[in-house]
């Protein structure tokens, strides 16, 4: 792997999706036949490209053969597509037997931003290192010595246990630079999210948070802040807006001006996609927080199943919607644990009540016995605190049932 092509970053920050052009590692379960050829063709653009052949075939027989070569590849390359998958924390690295096939890939995201899984993984385990290896073959790409330069290739298959070998390889040499940065941006994000720190700075903006950070820590992003290059130019488009811009002219105005007015009367599909190259992993994990905290109405959260870093653009949600086991995902799991609790909150609650109207019984219908209003005050007294105590997360239900048991 000679030629090391540069990470792409695009960010629309009307739809806030980033767009990243990297390597990419796909896991196949199964040894499948990979073609060059066929791997950097979709299967609409093959299917367009042998159909446009059939069109112009100057008679039946070259019709024919081409409709058999379309079925063949067709059949022989694309159905590995379906067949590959993206590793992520669920996966045992180490008990894999399948193939790893490194490429140049797109990937589109929104809300699962991969400086988030970055910042999620526990380095400590080396299957989460071999998930960074892999899932950002670029930072080890521009490293491996020439030895093994050759010996990976793109849209190649190799043994996942081949693969881990090499990132051995690499993690001494690697993971305390790898840890630095996490350490970095986890610190920045949970200053400017306020997520489990001492100060409150929820009176400043998120940029005024990141600002302050910034200042705090000496300008700790400087090593990596300025390692990109710009390829176009700061500009507005509509993308789906039917007109044709090559064609407009002066005279076009009014009717350009009332398509843009009836289409987007508020101005709100304007986007403005700016793009970045650079051939360090860290900074474009930069240009995604950059962008994260320019977005305002967007919470970085930790999931309170995975412990997972996650968005979200609503302020109540605790869970993400990583999968969790099989097709649960840990929304579910959070669903099922809040129903489990409310559950178990009624019953404790009745519990408490019934209780309380005994005690208040027994007061009532006996003024004259003091040690029934006594037990009824200490019995309001000590079960309010217990109440107010689950609410700041120090005791539990359960907490609270084994006391009312005791009652």
């Amino acid at each position: 792997m000679r030629d090391i092509p540069n990470i792409t970053i695009s960010f629309d920050s009307n739809l806030f999706v980033h767009t990243t052009n990297q390597i990419v590692g796909h896991y196949y379960s199964e040894y499948v036949e990979i073609n060059e050829e066929f791997e950097n063709l979709t299967e609409d653009e093959y299917t367009h490209m042998m159909f446009a052949k059939a069109n112009v075939a100057k008679s039946q027989e070259e019709r024919d053969k081409i409709r058999n070569e379309y079925a063949e590849n067709m059949k022989k390359y694309y159905p590995y597509k379906k067949k590959y998958k993206i590793l992520s924390v669920n996966d045992d690295i180490s008990s894999l037997n399948g193939y790893v096939l490194f490429k140049t890939d797109t990937i589109e995201q929104q809300y699962d931003l991969s400086v988030l899984d970055f910042i999620s993984y526990n380095f400590n385990n080396l299957n989460d290192y071999y998930l960074f290896f892999i899932n950002n073959f670029n930072y080890f790409a521009n490293k491996l010595l020439e030895d093994d330069k050759d010996k990976i290739q793109f849209n190649t298959l190799y043994k996942i246990k081949e693969i881990i070998q090499l990132s051995r390889k690499y993690y001494e040499k690697e993971i305390n630079n790898i840890i630095k940065y996490q350490k970095l941006f986890k610190n920045c994000i949970n200053f400017c999210y306020q997520i489990d720190t001492p100060v409150d700075l929820n009176k400043l903006t998120l940029q005024q948070r990141f600002f302050l950070f910034n200042q705090l820590y000496k300008h700790p992003f400087n090593e990596i802040s300025d390692k990109f290059e710009t390829i176009n130019l700061l500009d507005y488009t509509y993308d789906h807006i039917p007109y044709n811009s090559e064609a407009i002219e002066p005279k076009d105005i009014l009717i350009v001006s009332s398509i843009i007015q009836a289409m987007d009367p508020e101005g709100t599909a304007l986007s403005s996609t700016y793009t970045f190259v650079t051939d360090n992993t860290f900074t474009a994990f930069y240009i995604t927080l950059f962008d994260l905290i320019g977005t305002n109405n967007l919470y970085v959260k930790i999931c309170g199943n995975c412990n997972k870093y996650f968005i979200t653009p609503k302020l109540n949600v605790a869970y993400c919607d990583r999968i969790w086991n099989g097709d649960l995902t840990c929304k579910d799991v959070g669903s099922q644990l809040s129903q489990k609790r409310k559950q178990q909150e009624n019953t404790v609650y009745g519990k408490y009540r019934k209780i309380f109207s005994k005690k208040r019984m027994l007061m009532k219908r006996n003024p004259d016995i003091k040690k029934y209003e006594k037990d009824y005050e200490k019995y309001k007294k000590e079960s309010n605190k217990i109440k107010k105590e689950i609410k700041d997360g120090k005791k539990t239900y359960e907490d609270f049932e084994k006391w009312l048991n005791s009652q």
